[in-house]
């Protein structure tokens, strides 16, 4: 039971991220200050992070 929950956490997780990144992506353009861009590539960078790490737990016996 344990090992569903920390599946579906990190489901949770990728998700999340992968909205973010798609809805802040407007942060590079224009003239945003360093801690929206400083966000935004946090976020950007997390998204792929999350969805490899959700991968690997999804396939390990």
């Amino acid at each position: 039971m344990k090992e569903k929950g920390y599946k579906a956490a990190i489901s949770a997780l990728a998700l999340v991220f992968s909205i973010l990144s798609a809805g802040m992506g407007y942060g590079f353009m224009g003239q945003a200050s360093f801690q929206v861009k400083f966000l935004c590539g946090f976020v950007f960078m997390m998204t792929p992070l999350s969805v490899i790490w959700l991968v690997i737990a999804l396939f390990r016996r």
